[in-house]
């Protein structure tokens, strides 16, 4: 069997609706910065429910350390920074502790 050092990351989450317009500004400018400056990103695809609430996404980063330096640039500190403040989240889709969104991390790709 051969080693694949890819990681994988899948979220879901949901946002509350009188947030809705204010998290799409900032998921907008996110995502570009994640497109445009950070090449070990191999796939950075979401998926939005009809109403425009639900998220679904799928990352997928060359290794771990990829996945750990995404995690530390200055785009992805800005946006975790933002959604904490706009208070974006609603509980659907949240983990236990009710802080941050359904994640998944680590998971290996399946081809």
């Amino acid at each position: 069997m051969i080693s694949d050092p890819r990681v994988v990351v899948t979220a879901k989450f949901t946002i509350k609706p009188s947030k809705r317009e204010a998290f799409e500004l900032a998921w907008k400018e996110f995502a570009d910065l994640v497109r445009k400056l950070e090449p070990k990103c191999l796939v950075w695809n979401v998926a939005v429910s009809e109403d425009g609430l639900t998220y679904w996404m799928y990352e997928e980063y060359m290794s771990q350390m990829a996945l750990e330096e995404h995690e530390h640039t200055p785009h992805s500190k800005k946006f975790s920074s933002i959604a904490q403040e706009g208070e974006f989240f609603a509980s659907v889709g949240r983990s236990s502790s009710g802080e941050t969104p359904e994640i998944n991390k680590g998971s290996r790709p399946y081809f």
